[in-house]
């Protein structure tokens, strides 16, 4: 039988010093040996913490491997023999667990003769020149030989750690300690002032009372006043608007209208008086005319008389603006054009039209909006579909101190625009309306105070009698009619009177006793009926002050 030992592969990895913890536990577990020797620079930071030391141990365990530190820092050494990792001080010399750090100079060259690196991505080094590259079962130091030898790495199972000798004391997590610390005091505070209110400021009590009440019915008119004040002896109220809701409803619509538009013909005329031996005066608008078509004298002018004699009369003439009495293209005429005045021969007086002729006429038909296109349109603009919605819109703004009236909704339509305007030329045109949504409301203070009142005047007997429930969750609001100045309703519900409890006076007997006493006092009074304690919290067992103190009133 072969006694040989069985080959175990050994190797060694350099640490770089820009590595990581978590990059050098990769290497040890990507390394192809069993037994990993550690070459550290001389100075890495990562390496000097026994945590990290410990995971590393627990990593190379974890892949059944040996791990051994070469470094001549004692303090490292000292460090990794706790972690029960063994070190030497370099490849050549035997591995050991540090007892307690030496004061002997320690200048030895850590070196990686006779070493077999591994070719792993993850050696961290490529191996020195010259050496054997075989990596199977060579030996790599005296260091890992010694490991070899001396503690055999079972391929099973994984390999224990070797316990130290002398473990360092544990440094407790000050960080840690000291928010928890602070955590603790701010619940603590928090307890002390949550119990310091509930004891000093939140104790409260309420009675509640049940007393045998009877139904008085509410149908009262009531005023409803836009400008004046509520007044619960006056039965008036006053109404309060809020901001209305306002819309625009546009259509286009196809114009149907049309008119002529255009120019009438002007020019300049001489007026001749060829027989008379007067002058003739003519008015401004005098007509002249041209084969029936007419021209006025845009102002008034005197044609002179003849002069001369009778063989060689020389007519009296004057010039004067004429403009057609129409528009059209046909009053434009031409220069030298005689002109006939009515009442008088051609031969006597006339006119004749001067250089530049008469023109500028002109006439076209256009389409133009009419009114009755207007008028037609509008019923749909006044149509409402969002009536509804709008409804709902203002309800929302009366709050919760507010009661809304749905029957003061209103809905105003403002005049129709039409752009282009009525007798403007157009193909199409827009109509406008704006629709303005308004709703009134009352104060719920005042309603209240105005149900109490009437309430309060329907009792048979107000010494013995007071008021448990006004009727205003009930109140309907009915018969709503605007006058000028607001308008006028009836207010329909049912109040419930019953016994007339003194409120202070209770709160006053009940003050510093318990939730019994206090019910046989009170049901002591006529017509009361039932009475339930509820104090708070529920540790307290007896009334507190009487502005703590809370009645319920509750009407059979």
């Amino acid at each position: 039988m072969d006694n040989k030992k069985p080959s175990i592969k050994k190797t060694a990895i350099y640490v770089d010093i820009e590595d990581d913890l978590t990059s050098i536990i990769e290497k040890v577990r990507n390394s192809s040996g069993e037994i990993i020797a550690l070459v550290p620079p001389k100075r890495i930071g990562i390496l000097q913490s026994a945590v990290n030391l410990k995971l590393l141990q627990k990593a190379a365990a974890a892949k059944h491997k040996k791990i051994v530190i070469i470094t001549p820092d004692q303090a490292l050494g000292v460090l990794a023999s706790g972690a029960g990792i063994p070190v030497a001080k370099n490849l050549h010399s035997q591995p050991e667990l540090l007892d307690v750090p030496d004061d002997e100079d320690i200048s030895e060259i850590i070196e990686g003769q006779d070493v077999l690196i591994d070719s792993g991505p993850t050696s961290g080094r490529a191996g020195r020149r010259g050496e054997p590259g075989d990596s199977g079962d060579k030996t790599i130091s005296a260091a890992v030989k010694a490991i070899s030898d001396d503690d055999k790495i079972d391929t099973e199972a994984p390999v224990a750690d070797k316990p130290p000798k002398k473990v360092k004391p544990k440094v407790p997590n000050f960080t840690k300690f000291r928010k928890l610390l602070i955590i603790g005091i701010v619940a603590g505070v928090g307890l002390v002032a949550l119990l310091v209110w509930l004891i000093f400021f939140a104790t409260s009590a309420t009675i509640t009372i049940t007393a045998k009440t009877s139904e008085v019915k509410i149908d009262q008119p009531v005023n409803l006043t836009l400008d004046g004040a509520s007044d619960a002896a006056k039965n008036q109220l006053k109404l309060i608007p809020v901001e209305p809701v306002k819309k625009t409803n546009k259509i286009e619509f196809e114009a149907t209208g049309s008119k002529e538009i255009g120019e009438k013909a002007r020019g300049s005329v001489t007026l001749h008086n060829a027989d008379l031996v007067q002058s003739i005066p003519l008015a401004a608008g005098s007509y002249l005319s041209i084969n029936g078509l007419q021209y006025t004298l845009d102002a008034a002018v005197t044609i002179p008389s003849v002069s001369g004699s009778v063989s060689s009369p020389i007519a009296g003439t004057v010039v004067a603006q004429v403009t057609a009495a129409a528009m059209g293209p046909e009053y434009n005429a031409a220069s030298g054009t005689n002109m006939a005045l009515p009442g008088y021969g051609l031969s006597q007086v006339y006119a004749t039209i001067d250089s530049g002729g008469i023109g500028g006429g002109s006439k076209e038909t256009i389409k133009v909006v009419q009114q009755s296109d207007v008028d037609k349109i509008t019923e749909s603009l006044r149509s409402d579909k969002d009536s509804s919605n709008v409804k709902n819109e203002l309800t929302s703004k009366f709050g919760d101190d507010l009661i809304a009236l749905p029957d003061s909704f209103k809905v105003d339509f403002s005049g129709v625009n039409s752009s282009p305007a009525v007798g403007e030329k157009a193909e199409r045109a827009t109509a406008t309306i704006e629709i303005t949504y308004s709703m009134l409301g009352l104060n719920k203070n005042d309603l209240n105070g105005n149900l109490l009142s009437v309430a309060t005047g329907k009792m048979s007997d107000r010494d013995t009698q007071m008021v448990f429930d006004d009727g205003f969750s009930g109140v309907q609001i009915l018969s709503y009619n605007m006058v000028d100045g607001g308008a006028m309703a009836r207010l329909v519900t049912n109040a419930k009177v019953g016994p007339k409890l003194d409120e202070d006076k209770i709160r006053e007997q009940a003050v510093g006793k318990k939730s019994h006493e206090i019910i046989s006092q009170v049901e002591k009074i006529a017509g009361v009926d039932d009475v339930k304690i509820d104090f708070f919290p529920f540790w307290v067992s007896t009334a507190p002050e009487a502005d703590k103190i809370k009645i319920v009133k509750n009407g059979l």
